[in-house]
């Protein structure tokens, strides 16, 4: 396979390189992230500049391509689309994309779950002028076991529970119902304390709810990565860990596990835990 992927890399140069346009320029590599798709998966380059954009792919037996660009509002732009040919294996390979102009120009990459109406945003890269930058894609084709339709639901389900919605749900459904019950216990704690309750009182219990708040968020994104996972292994028949929102969440919890040690610390929940 390396070798396989150190030749298409030396055609895409040589392609490129026997225009003489490209006789000055330098190539660059950008390395995307290891995607797993499927039959019906589709990753769109988009690309703007100001003057042409050359565009070039690596022979590959399984892809399609499609290529639209052209002049539009004083720039040109286009996308390069990538969708597979039928196919009833699983394989794995590197899919070269390379690009050059004259003039710098910009390159957004964006992988579609057609079958669930999800997207997910790979990368955006500023490229400079005279310079052969090669995009290096290393795809994981999963073939279906099973097309029923829960099967499809729960692939739905567990793919949108990545998405930029299902985050933003997520920490606002917990931080919210957490922060209403941290003002409604200030306000009691408030009442039976008196003078004694202070703003650094209510300044540690919303830490201690907060806290709380991410405790429960690091297990439900870890509940849905583990399944993530089986759902790969037992319906895909593919080995992948998405560690990418557990390892988000487990940054939030241990912030405010920094902070909730530092209050405990400096002895802030004294009257927070007093017995009365």
């Amino acid at each position: 396979m390396i070798g396989i992927y150190a030749l298409a890399l030396a055609v895409v140069t040589l392609l490129l390189s026997a225009n003489p346009a490209y006789a000055s320029s330098q190539a660059m590599v950008i390395s995307l992230p290891k995607t797993t798709m499927l039959p019906s998966d589709v990753i769109v380059f988009y690309y703007e500049g100001s003057s042409d954009i050359n565009v070039l792919t690596s022979e590959n037996e399984h892809m399609v391509f499609e290529k639209v660009e052209g002049f539009g509002g004083g720039r040109y732009q286009g996308h390069l689309a990538m969708s597979f040919k039928p196919s009833n294996k699983s394989w794995v390979d590197n899919v070269i994309v390379a690009f050059y102009s004259a003039q710098p120009f910009n390159v957004n990459v964006t992988l579609y779950h057609t079958a669930t109406d999800t997207s997910f945003y790979l990368g955006s890269y500023n490229c400079p002028a005279n310079v052969t930058v090669q995009f290096v894609l290393p795809v994981r084709y999963v073939v279906y076991q099973s097309t029923t339709q829960q099967t499809t639901e729960w692939q739905k389900l567990l793919f949108s529970a990545e998405s930029p919605l299902w985050r933003f749900l997520l920490y606002g459904a917990f931080f919210a119902m957490f922060g209403a019950s941290w003002l409604l216990d200030a306000k009691d704690f408030k009442q039976r304390k008196g003078r004694r309750w202070t703003k650094q009182d209510s300044i540690a219990l919303l830490i201690r709810y907060f806290f709380y708040a991410s405790l429960f968020i690091l297990f439900i994104t870890s509940m849905v990565a583990l399944g993530k996972l089986l759902f790969n292994v037992f319906a895909l028949g593919s080995f992948e860990l998405s560690l990418g929102m557990v390892v988000e969440s487990a940054g939030i919890l241990l912030l405010f596990a920094a902070l909730y040690g530092l209050a405990k610390w400096r002895d802030w929940f004294d009257v927070i835990d007093e017995e009365e």
